[in-house]
Protein backbone atom coordinates (compact mmCIF):
# COMPACT_ATOMS: atom_id res chain seq x y z
CA UNK A 1 0.00 0.00 0.00
CA UNK A 2 1.54 3.53 -1.15
CA UNK A 3 2.13 5.91 2.02
CA UNK A 4 0.05 9.21 2.19
CA UNK A 5 2.46 11.90 2.79
CA UNK A 6 0.49 13.95 5.22
CA UNK A 7 -1.78 12.93 7.85
CA UNK A 8 -4.21 15.86 9.20
CA UNK A 9 -4.91 15.71 12.98
CA UNK A 10 -7.25 18.66 13.37
CA UNK A 11 -10.43 19.77 15.71
CA UNK A 12 -13.53 20.30 13.90
CA UNK A 13 -13.74 23.56 15.00
CA UNK A 14 -11.10 24.48 12.86
CA UNK A 15 -12.38 22.75 9.79
CA UNK A 16 -12.30 25.88 7.83
CA UNK A 17 -9.02 26.59 8.09
CA UNK A 18 -7.52 22.94 7.75
CA UNK A 19 -9.67 22.90 4.71
CA UNK A 20 -7.29 25.57 2.90
CA UNK A 21 -4.12 23.75 4.28
CA UNK A 22 -5.43 20.66 2.72
CA UNK A 23 -6.12 22.61 -0.68
CA UNK A 24 -2.76 23.90 -0.53
CA UNK A 25 -0.50 20.38 0.23
CA UNK A 26 -2.64 18.74 -2.55
CA UNK A 27 -1.38 21.62 -4.69
CA UNK A 28 1.70 20.80 -3.80
CA UNK A 29 1.61 17.46 -4.98
CA UNK A 30 1.37 16.14 -1.82
CA UNK A 31 -1.78 13.23 -0.88
CA UNK A 32 -3.53 14.18 2.03
CA UNK A 33 -5.73 12.23 5.12
CA UNK A 34 -7.82 14.03 6.35
CA UNK A 35 -10.62 12.58 7.79
CA UNK A 36 -13.85 13.88 6.26
CA UNK A 37 -12.41 12.27 3.31
CA UNK A 38 -11.16 9.42 4.45
CA UNK A 39 -13.48 8.09 7.04
CA UNK A 40 -17.12 6.57 6.01
CA UNK A 41 -19.87 7.13 7.87
CA UNK A 42 -20.00 3.15 10.09
CA UNK A 43 -16.31 3.23 9.77
CA UNK A 44 -14.84 2.78 13.76
CA UNK A 45 -12.81 6.21 13.53
CA UNK A 46 -10.12 4.75 15.78
CA UNK A 47 -9.28 1.83 13.77
CA UNK A 48 -9.44 4.02 10.48
CA UNK A 49 -7.22 7.08 12.19
CA UNK A 50 -4.52 4.30 13.28
CA UNK A 51 -4.57 2.81 9.90
CA UNK A 52 -4.63 6.21 8.57
CA UNK A 53 -0.92 7.59 11.14
CA UNK A 54 0.25 3.96 10.57
CA UNK A 55 0.05 4.54 6.07
CA UNK A 56 1.16 8.08 6.47
CA UNK A 57 5.27 9.35 5.94
CA UNK A 58 4.24 12.35 8.37
CA UNK A 59 1.50 13.46 10.89
CA UNK A 60 0.88 16.83 11.09
CA UNK A 61 -1.49 18.29 13.92
CA UNK A 62 -3.33 21.68 13.76
CA UNK A 63 -2.62 22.73 17.50
CA UNK A 64 -5.17 25.32 18.52
CA UNK A 65 -7.13 25.61 21.72
CA UNK A 66 -10.37 23.07 20.66
CA UNK A 67 -7.78 20.72 19.69
CA UNK A 68 -5.71 20.48 23.13
CA UNK A 69 -8.53 20.72 25.20
CA UNK A 70 -10.46 18.02 25.17
CA UNK A 71 -13.20 19.24 26.95
CA UNK A 72 -13.83 21.13 23.24
CA UNK A 73 -13.35 18.23 21.35
CA UNK A 74 -16.93 16.75 21.20
CA UNK A 75 -16.14 13.55 22.08
CA UNK A 76 -13.77 12.94 19.51
CA UNK A 77 -10.06 11.28 19.62
CA UNK A 78 -7.37 13.24 21.62
CA UNK A 79 -5.14 15.22 20.72
CA UNK A 80 -1.46 14.47 18.84
CA UNK A 81 1.86 15.54 20.07
CA UNK A 82 3.08 18.71 21.36
CA UNK A 83 3.46 22.06 19.37
CA UNK A 84 6.14 22.97 17.77
CA UNK A 85 5.27 26.10 16.21
CA UNK A 86 3.34 28.50 17.03
CA UNK A 87 0.79 31.66 15.23
CA UNK A 88 1.42 30.36 12.04
CA UNK A 89 -0.59 31.83 9.25
CA UNK A 90 -1.64 30.24 5.91
CA UNK A 91 -1.29 31.82 2.43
Amino acid sequence: MPLTDVFLSYSHRDEPAVLRLTDALRKADLSVWIDTASVEVFDNIENRVASGIAGSKLLLSWYSIPYANPDLANGSLQPVGKPIMANASLP
